[in-house]
């Protein structure tokens, strides 16, 4: 029949077109409830645009990320690294899908987390007579969320001296006799020096 193969074309690209949306909607579901999970808004907002930046090399490549494996991370990787990415930002990207597969492999939207045994960046190592090296945001956020998993003393102790600006002794030697609550912010008033000063 004269049409008919221009139709059947069509209709195949229609379901195709239909597939993909519906893909596109069961990642932005998984990715909503990955990201409610998180417990601070820094490491929500880190992890949610690591993985946005992983969905845009997908599209680009023509995968679906949610059929990734250790060959696409492995090839996300190397590409993060081509665009000049430093080993700090690569290794959370990846800590950032680590966690969002996790979640996925508990959802039963995959079967395995691809990221398990790929390959990560070493950790940057101090060189020999420097100071303490400084967090950035990011780096700062996955430290106080992996404190918070830790409970509750250790997360309010960790976003105590992140946050709060506090030595660990000073924060280790805080009491309720030296705590203001008054107004919207909580003050601490610690030793430094042999003077109180007041830490809001």
């Amino acid at each position: 029949v004269k049409g008919a193969r221009p139709r059947l074309a069509l209709m195949g690209t229609a379901r195709a077109d239909d597939a993909v949306v519906r893909e596109d909607r069961r990642l932005d579901g998984l990715t909503r409830d990955w990201l409610a999970g998180l417990g601070s808004s820094n490491t929500r907002d880190a992890y949610g645009r690591d993985l946005a930046s992983f969905r845009t090399w997908c599209e680009g490549h023509g995968r679906a990320p949610l059929e990734a494996g250790a060959a696409e991370i492995d090839s996300y990787r190397d590409a993060c690294d081509d665009e000049g990415a430093g080993r700090a930002t690569i290794a959370r990207r990846l800590s950032a899908l680590s966690s969002f597969f996790d979640h996925a492999v508990s959802a039963a939207a995959v079967r395995v987390n691809p990221v398990v045994g790929v390959d990560r960046p070493p950790p940057r190592a101090r060189p020999t007579g420097t100071g303490p090296v400084s967090l950035d945001r990011a780096e700062s956020a996955a430290l106080f969320e992996a404190a918070v998993d830790l409970g509750p003393k250790v997360g309010t102790l960790v976003a105590l001296l992140l946050w709060d600006g506090l030595k660990l002794g000073e924060a280790l030697a805080l009491d309720v006799a030296r705590l203001d609550g008054r107004g919207r912010s909580l003050r601490a008033t610690v030793l430094r020096r042999r003077a109180a000063v007041v830490v809001p």
